[in-house]
């Protein structure tokens, strides 16, 4: 019964040991990520990134918008003179 009790106690050591080095990891790649996103984009937490991200996002829908409207021009403009030296 003692032995088992030691097996059941080491295993679950074991467990406990395993979780600690996981979130171990985890918080080094967590600290990695937010210092990554601090150095290249300038943001300190979360809510300011999701912030920033939405702020990166509507820029580059309206970047995208405004070069459709340009090509569509330059596109049109360029088959209509195509048009008329016919």
């Amino acid at each position: 019964m003692a032995n088992d009790t030691l097996k059941k106690y080491v295993a679950m050591k074991k467990t406990v040991e395993d979780a600690q080095t996981a979130a171990s990891k985890a918080e080094g790649g967590l600290s990695q990520v937010k210092s990554q996103i601090k150095r290249d984009f300038g943001c300190s937490s979360l809510g300011e990134t999701k912030r920033r991200l939405t702020e990166l996002r509507t820029k580059a829908a309206a970047a995208l918008a405004a070069f459709t409207k340009a090509f569509t021009a330059y596109k049109d403009k360029w088959e209509t003179d195509d048009e008329s030296e016919e």
